[in-house]
């Protein structure tokens, strides 16, 4: 794995750890317990699997560039786009 692709996986860890860490914080602001823990749930495995995936694709280079390009296109810029949108709410308030 090339260091652009585990600089890609590590990044979107990073940016689902963001979100996760501000629903987590913030689930007290009229935002239904259900749907916060339900969301806490999800990224919590979104983070094993991708855990779980890199250790795995550290043997397999042609899987890891596949897997990296797919995480970057479907995860990361979405990912970064909230994390800046959130960014903003907070320091709006």
């Amino acid at each position: 794995m090339t260091k652009k692709q585990d600089r890609i996986i590590r990044d979107t860890i990073s940016q689902i750890e963001l979100v996760h860490e501000f629903v987590s914080s913030n689930s007290n602001r009229g935002i239904p317990a259900f749907a916060t823990d339900a969301l806490l749930d999800s990224l919590d495995g979104m983070i094993a699997h991708l855990q779980d995936d890199t250790a795995r694709l550290k043997d397999r280079a042609g899987d890891a560039v596949m897997f990296a390009a797919m995480l970057e296109e479907r995860f990361l810029a979405p990912l970064e786009v909230i994390g800046k949108k959130l960014d903003r709410a907070l320091r709006q308030n």
